[in-house]
């Protein structure tokens, strides 16, 4: 790689960088290319140059997160001591001890009504990662056999994101190890779902 090709990507690299830590910390709205462009030190128009736009920016920095996730998972997964609710437990507690990743709450609650590239970007990646647990569930058979590793993968999901997004309003009242322990509680001994009596209406 040539000199010139390595300060482009460093450059590139900044930029990604300085967007993702601005959108965690405020969404959008305070992902300006003036904030970023100071955040990163680097002229405004690098970020024309390497992405077109503000929201190919974004769209970028979605696709990086969604990719070291995916890393994250997975090398937590293969340095998990057994394979078991626990490692996938571990594996998500991974996705919320990161600051940076409160980047998906936030574009979560952004995007849940949007159509645009951005949107879609947040939709596939989060549909990679749904994958990406059930079939490390369905591998190593965490489910009983009439339940779908995929609807056991969506409901982890759901909770991740939801806490993700719990965290952002009251972030001082969650403690996210109690919040899996409670999880995990309920996938290795699912309470009996209690149903309310059935009352005979009069004829």
């Amino acid at each position: 790689m040539s000199r010139q090709a390595e300060i482009s990507a460093e450059s590139r690299a900044r930029l990604l960088t300085a967007a993702w830590d601005l959108l965690a910390e405020g969404g959008s709205r305070a992902t300006t290319v003036q904030a970023v462009s100071e955040r990163a030190g680097i002229s405004r128009g690098s970020i024309s140059w390497h992405f077109g736009s503000k929201e190919g920016l974004i769209v970028a920095v979605v696709n990086s997160a969604f990719d070291t996730l995916a890393e994250n998972i997975g090398a937590a997964f293969d340095s998990a001591r057994s394979h078991s609710w626990d490692a996938v437990i571990d594996a998500q507690s991974v996705v919320l001890s990161d600051e940076r990743f409160r980047i998906f709450g936030t574009l979560a609650l952004e995007t849940v009504d949007d159509q645009g590239p951005v949107a879609a970007a947040f939709a596939d990646g989060h549909r990679r990662i749904r994958d990406l647990y059930a079939r490390y569930i369905a591998e190593h058979r965490l489910v009983s056999d009439g339940t779908d590793p995929a609807d056991a993968a969506i409901a982890l999901r759901a909770l991740t994101l939801g806490l993700n997004i719990h965290r952002r309003f009251d972030g001082e009242t969650i403690s996210l190890r109690e919040a899996f322990d409670a999880l995990q509680a309920v996938a290795v001994s699912p309470a009996p779902v209690k149903r309310r009596a059935r009352t005979r209406q009069s004829r």
